[in-house]
């Protein structure tokens, strides 16, 4: 469920957030998710039985805002 999370939160489904497991689901599965019409979100709920709840939870996230080049000893 994790990995699923992480590819919510990518920018194929374009949710604008991220996308934290707390299913508390082990292991790996195979699925396949279709939709074109209907949300992502009704897909995911009618064909997986999985719901998008949108609440606050922290989470650890590295911001990178300067970057040096280190020259080489040559």
């Amino acid at each position: 469920m994790a990995g699923l999370a992480d590819r919510l939160s990518g920018p194929v489904f374009k949710l604008g957030r991220p996308v934290v497991d707390m299913t508390g689901i082990k292991g790996g599965y195979d699925f396949t998710l279709n939709w074109s019409d209907s949300s992502v979100f009704t897909a995911l709920e009618e064909q997986l039985g999985l719901r998008l709840v949108a609440r606050q939870t922290a989470f650890r996230i590295v911001v990178i805002d300067h970057m040096d080049k280190v020259p080489t000893g040559n």
